[in-house]
């Protein structure tokens, strides 16, 4: 039970799931659209997809316990880096590095795939 809770605990921390978000009833993605800056809408509405679609393993468009459960008990063992169990602050630190240095890599391979798309645009025009 204990660990079950770690594991809720962790995993609301880091997947932070905004339920209205998911709300189309109530008018959420709009909303929580509305709100924001024009230049952080898409980028948000486009995290918040991908975050859904890699969580939701059945892909009906919703995150049931099993899945969440799933995804935070993935995020917790990718954390207890000496496996026992437990993720003390150091681990949960270099974690955190692991993570960003992860996550950097990431975005520069997408500013370098944005970059190629680009010239060759800028190429397709010049030669039309």
């Amino acid at each position: 039970m204990k660990h079950l809770l770690y594991i809720l605990l962790i995993g609301s921390f880091f997947l932070d799931i905004d339920k209205s978000a998911f709300s189309h009833e109530h008018g959420g993605d709009q909303a929580v659209e509305e709100e924001r800056p024009q230049h952080f809408k898409g980028k948000h509405r486009r995290v918040r997809d991908h975050m859904l679609k890699r969580v939701d393993t059945n892909e009906d468009g919703k995150i049931d316990l099993s899945e969440y459960l799933a995804n935070a008990e993935q995020r917790f063992q990718s954390m207890d880096l000496d496996n026992d169990g437990f993720v003390t602050s150091e681990e949960h630190a270099e974690a955190g590095k692991v993570m960003r240095a992860k996550h950097r890599e990431m975005r520069k391979k997408m500013r370098e795939e944005r970059r190629a798309k680009r010239e060759q645009q800028d190429q397709t025009d010049t030669s039309e």
